[in-house]
């Protein structure tokens, strides 16, 4: 505020009084009428000094107000159309400056008799030569700075070539999608003219929430829908919340889906059917599990999605999985010609139902039923003529499968060992299971070439019930796992002797003997050995003097050997000493152990230190997991990658002298060890060329 103005301001009062008493009064009003002016510039002088408070602390959004008020109230007075225009080029605004500008410069130059031809000249300036006002060339001289800005900013939909948009977009969660749409009808266009950019919608917890859209928004969501081809939901919500996303979603109708995959507790049954029916023939792939088994009680069954529904609604699928916590429920509908893969989980699968499905879906290849009982492999033997992967009572599906699944790819219900062959019978979790059952089905499927069996000690009679599986022989067999009780080891032992083509063999919940591993010893190519107990339940005891004499083995046959993995988890009766032999066995290429050792005139960390490159030369990976080894025990590992989980005595110190120490290390990868410094390994493998990947225990990536 100049004090110029408070003077001009007291001496027009002093006059006005002094002419008023002398009976002047045209002089009276004339000097008040010039008093008020002055104090309207006064006002504006003290909200311009509050203005640039706010903008030297930083609060443009506040100064702006203030600058839109001084224009408001005062649209004569130049100082606010420069403070507002001053503030949008702060904010990287520049055509809203330039808009304020004009604004200012078309009021001002009629306030001032100017013409607007004159204001538009380089520099606007009288007849005479004079600039007619320094407020009004300042506003003019902000403007052309708004100009050059806005001349600076690219439009980079309108130059970037059609590939490099796309690929911008693909990084892009669908509400800031939508929001590029709101932009201007350019961007809007170029979205859609994007369409492979948002194939793919994922709303997942943590990742993309979906809101509540205002009607331009909903008409945006429902334009993108039709290029959509897969849509991800995995609703981890309060039940409100899913029931507003799914009812959303219910009326956007996604016409061109191809791939729905679906997790919740918690469902409207109307809003899912209209979904599919919206999909309708397009439909390639359904994935839908309600997770909570409290979701549908048997007086909720109006609220359930039938199979018989889905088949109804979707008569092109190829595959399908369906999981709910009730009954299945079938008993005949639509058949589904072109399926060829089927999961389905109920409480109880009955063979009926069984029987029904593989009338009705007679092209299914691949099968899996969870819940089921192990009369259902007679019906497979009838009917299953086409399947080639059949998979009975495996873990159901939770959020960690799914989410694994929408992120890269993997299903965990599915053993990624056998999912390498075409032909695979997995009944390892079949209960009450016999050789009766079996063999039917293995010798109609002779070309099966993965099996996956288990016998438990709680099942009378074994030896009865199993002996005829002693006879089964087969050229094709690759795989082989196997639970078997002490009674019965001679029996599956000589099924892997009838088996002289055997890779890979897996051993679980069970104490094998000389009996088992003088028949492993006898195959000509057993590439890979596995014996794994669970983590938490009580372990099952490996006699470790057969173990080693099983190893010992393979070390004497020298360059003659084929074993190139051995997996150990959670066999706590093995011994450090066993594990050092495994560094005589040159054709190894993995060697896999968890949990902990017995440590005697060795301990675990000795005997780790042996694997090294010198003695193992093929050595490509070795995974590690809840071993309690110190630094010294990794620091002289060298293989291609290295893997370290639960860890938790190693320190950031071990891992730097293992990356100094290696000389063929490319991956390192970490979970869950709490004495490692991420940020600081991070750097250390950047330095070395080595790719970092660190897991976490939690749920999302």
């Amino acid at each position: 505020m100049s004090q110029q103005s408070l003077n001009e301001l007291a001496i027009s009062i002093n006059t006005s009084i002094k002419a008023l008493n002398e009976n002047q009064y045209d002089v009276a009003i004339n000097e008040t009428v010039a008093a008020v002016k002055q104090i309207d510039k006064v006002h504006v002088d003290v909200l311009s000094l509050r203005l640039m408070a706010y903008e030297k602390k930083g609060d443009l959004d506040q100064a702006y107000d203030i600058a839109f008020s001084i224009i408001s109230q005062f649209p004569t007075f130049c100082s606010g159309y420069i403070h507002a225009a001053t503030i949008l080029i702060k904010k990287r605004k520049p055509e809203l400056a330039i808009d304020i500008c004009n604004k200012g410069l078309a009021i001002l130059s009629v306030v001032q008799s100017i013409s607007t031809t004159m204001i538009a000249t380089p520099t606007p300036i009288s007849p005479l030569g004079r600039i007619i006002d320094p407020e009004l060339q300042a506003l003019y001289e902000i403007k052309k700075v708004a100009e050059q800005e806005q001349s600076c900013k690219i439009d980079f939909l309108k130059t970037l070539p059609y590939d490099i948009i796309t690929l911008v977009l693909k990084y892009l969660e669908m509400n800031d999608i939508i929001n590029c749409m709101k932009v201007s009808r350019s961007w809007h266009r170029s979205v859609l003219n994007c369409p492979s950019s948002f194939r793919e919608w994922r709303i997942l917890p943590g990742k993309e929430e979906l809101k509540d859209y205002d009607e331009k928004e909903y008409g945006f969501l429902k334009q993108l829908s039709n290029h959509i081809w897969c849509l991800d939901l995995l609703l981890q919500y309060e039940r409100p919340t899913q029931q507003r996303i799914i009812n959303l979603l219910a009326t956007v109708m996604f016409r061109h889906l191809r791939s729905f995959r679906l997790y919740c507790s918690d469902v409207n049954r109307e809003s899912l059917q209209n979904i599919l029916r919206g999909a309708g023939s397009s439909l390639e792939e359904l994935f839908i599990s309600f997770g909570d088994p409290f979701a549908f009680l048997p007086r909720d069954n109006d609220r359930k999605m039938l199979l018989s529904e889905i088949t109804e609604y979707c008569p092109n699928l190829k595959k399908l999985t369906y999981d709910t916590p009730g009954i299945l429920e079938y008993y005949g509908g639509p058949g589904l010609a072109q399926l060829t893969e089927l999961r389905i989980y109920g409480s109880e699968v009955e063979p009926e139902e069984v029987e029904c499905i593989l009338m009705d879906m007679p092209g299914i290849r691949e099968l899996t039923i969870g819940h089921c009982k192990s009369i259902v492999l007679r019906v497979l033997y009838k009917l299953g003529d086409n399947l080639r992967y059949i998979s009975l009572n495996p873990d159901r599906f939770q959020p960690d499968n799914m989410s694994s699944l929408i992120n890269d790819g993997n299903d965990h219900n599915v053993n990624s060992s056998t999912r390498k062959y075409d032909h695979i019978l997995d009944v390892h979790y079949c209960m009450r299971i016999t050789a009766a059952l079996l063999l039917p089905l293995l010798h109609k499927h002779k070309q099966t070439e993965a099996l996956t069996v288990n016998v438990t000690a709680s099942e009378p009679n074994n030896v009865d019930k199993w002996r005829s599986f002693a006879d089964f022989r087969s050229s094709y067999m690759r795989y082989m796992k196997f639970g078997f009780t002490s009674d019965t080891e001679e029996i599956f032992a000589s099924a892997v002797r009838n088996c002289p083509n055997l890779q890979e063999f897996e051993m679980r919940e069970c104490s094998p003997t000389h009996i088992m591993y003088s028949a492993l010893s006898s195959l000509d190519g057993l590439k890979r050995f596995v014996i794994t107990n669970d983590m938490e339940e009580p372990k099952t005891p490996v006699d470790d003097r057969h173990l080693c004499a099983f190893f010992e083995h393979h070390a004497a046959l020298g360059d003659r050997s084929t074993l190139e993995e051995v997996s150990l988890h959670y066999t706590d009766s093995v011994k450090a000493s066993t594990i050092r032999i495994l560094s005589k066995i040159k054709s190894l290429k993995v060697i896999d152990l968890a949990g902990p050792f017995l440590e005697g005139e060795m301990s675990i960390d000795t005997a780790l230190q042996t694997l090294t490159v010198s003695s193992l030369p093929l050595l490509d990976t070795i995974r590690l997991q809840a071993i309690p080894v110190i630094d010294k025990g990794i620091e002289r590992m060298d293989c291609r990658v290295i893997q370290l989980a639960y860890m938790d005595y190693i320190t950031t110190s071990g891992v730097e002298s293992l990356i100094s120490n290696s000389r063929r290390l490319k991956i390192l990868e970490v979970q869950d060890n709490e004495e490692i410094d991420i940020d600081e390994i991070q750097q250390i493998t950047e330095h070395n060329d080595i790719r970092l990947i660190v897991k976490t225990p939690s749920f999302f990536k």
